[in-house]
């Protein structure tokens, strides 16, 4: 019995830590995807250069049907240069194609100066 506990306790182990790397991944991905995209429009707007401007980023939740993949995503943005800081909330549309998920739209649920 004792056994039985130590391998389910390992399993659970593993499948966490699968889960939170393959979150990780996805946040890498969106993360190089988002580069060269304008989050948000007009003065209130961030252009992603690179992705060390995107300080962190967090995905916040996932909804996937056969060929589409949306992304909830919290990102905290800080231009390289000065000491702007933004905090924004994005939907992120990936679409499945021949060569696998291809990132189709942001949708820019808020962009906020916080420094």
């Amino acid at each position: 019995m004792e056994r039985l506990m130590e391998s389910v306790i390992a399993m659970m182990f593993v499948a966490l830590i699968a889960g939170s790397v393959a979150q990780g991944s996805e946040a890498e991905m969106i993360k190089a995807d988002l580069v060269g995209h304008r989050l948000g429009q007009g003065e209130k707007s961030w252009k992603v250069e690179s992705t060390e401007q995107i300080r962190q980023l967090a995905v916040r939740n996932r909804h996937d049907t056969a060929r589409q993949r949306i992304y909830l995503v919290s990102l905290i943005l800080r231009h390289p240069t000065l000491s702007t800081v933004y905090r924004a909330e994005a939907e992120v549309t990936y679409v499945k194609g021949d060569a696998g998920w291809e990132m189709r739209g942001v949708d820019v649920k808020s962009l906020v100066k916080v420094e």
